[in-house]
């Protein structure tokens, strides 16, 4: 039977969801729950969530908070309040498929979680696009994070987060990330990697093809300057100490994606390491784009360090692809590296 005093003391996991389909919606009336007023803009407003701070303050010394499907903007600030508040102490945070006005909005909501050691943000958005209204102010107190998940943002939310995660912090450190890039902006992905790269064990980074923001819409002559270099892709760059034992990633090729490899290949630790490449080449204007010299000797150059383990999957589009690997790969195929190949599905 339930009882506060046996069974509170061991609830460490709070999860608030919304469905991804926007389901909660379909049937919304006049006076349902869902909506404070008769205004059609305030459909969306989750007025739900104002009961909620009624019932989970009984819950002490949370651990871990999901928060998953929100239009942040249009939650109550008392509700929001309580929510940054009353969790402040949690060491997991999930920040997903939520939507925010700006960059600093999503700064502050950050900031409120001090004692974080595990965060996942994915299907983040603005309305208000960083490249223009930039954070005014990030934090500069030592970070250390266990586990790290970037999901599938915007592009101006990442610019945005990675500058929140090390852009001003005297020490950040992170032990495990999973990365999911498909931004053009190299420079920002440089830039985090040479900050959390000294502490990185493990990494798991998949590169999907571009796909432009639709919440960037200020005029150009707005844009505000990046606060990290550009890189250029036909230049090679230095990113410093780092000594990953374990690297997984997938690479969707294209103009991109030299240039990636060549970053990951730089994160290895060169005494002992696992790389696990899959490269998915998808049509045969890109199969043919690629300059497969250059691709050899990058790949062969982490297979020539004998304490490494290499394991090479691609995707070709085509059903001769052995042969046409060991004819475009020559030096790997003289190599003692376990290589795998499949027909990829074309686009």
């Amino acid at each position: 039977m339930y009882q506060p005093d046996t069974l509170l003391p061991f609830v460490k996991d709070i999860r608030i969801y919304t469905p991804a389909d926007g389901s909660h919606l379909e049937s919304v009336r006049a006076k349902m729950p869902y909506i404070r007023s008769g205004k059609s803009n305030d459909v969306l407003v989750h007025a739900w969530l104002d009961k909620l701070p009624e019932f989970l303050e009984r819950f002490e010394d949370v651990e871990a908070l999901h928060l998953v499907g929100f239009e942040w903007r249009l939650i109550y600030a008392e509700t929001k309040s309580f929510l940054v508040s009353h969790f402040a102490s949690v060491t997991r945070l999930v920040f997903k498929r939520i939507r925010l006005w700006s960059s600093n909005d999503l700064v502050k909501a950050l900031d409120a979680f001090p004692c974080l050691r595990d965060l996942e943000v994915e299907a983040l958005q603005l309305d208000l696009c960083a490249d223009y209204h930039w954070p005014s102010k990030v934090s500069d107190s030592a970070l250390l994070l266990d586990r790290l998940v970037i999901g599938t943002n915007s592009d101006c939310v990442n610019k945005a987060f990675i500058w929140w995660l090390c852009g001003k912090r005297r020490s950040v450190g992170v032990r495990n990330a999973t990365i999911v890039w498909s931004e053009s902006d190299m420079g920002s992905l440089v830039f985090m990697i040479r900050k959390i790269g000294p502490c990185l064990q493990e990494l798991m980074f998949e590169r999907i093809p571009d796909t432009s923001s639709a919440n960037c819409t200020a005029w150009p002559d707005k844009r505000f300057d990046m606060p990290w270099p550009p890189v250029r892709l036909d230049e090679p760059i230095v990113l410093g100490c780092t000594s990953v034992g374990k690297i997984q990633a997938t690479i969707d090729w294209d103009e991109y994606a030299m240039f990636t490899l060549k970053m990951l290949c730089q994160l290895l630790d060169y005494h002992n390491s696992h790389f696990r490449l899959h490269l998915k080449i998808r049509t045969v204007d890109i199969l043919h784009s690629i300059d497969w010299t250059t691709l050899d000797d990058v790949v062969c150059s982490v297979s020539d360090l004998k304490a490494n383990r290499l394991e090479i999957e691609l995707s070709v589009p085509s059903p001769a692809g052995r042969e046409l690997v060991a004819r475009m790969l020559p030096k790997l195929s003289t190599r003692d590296v376990l290589v795998s190949v499949s027909q990829a599905q074309q686009i």
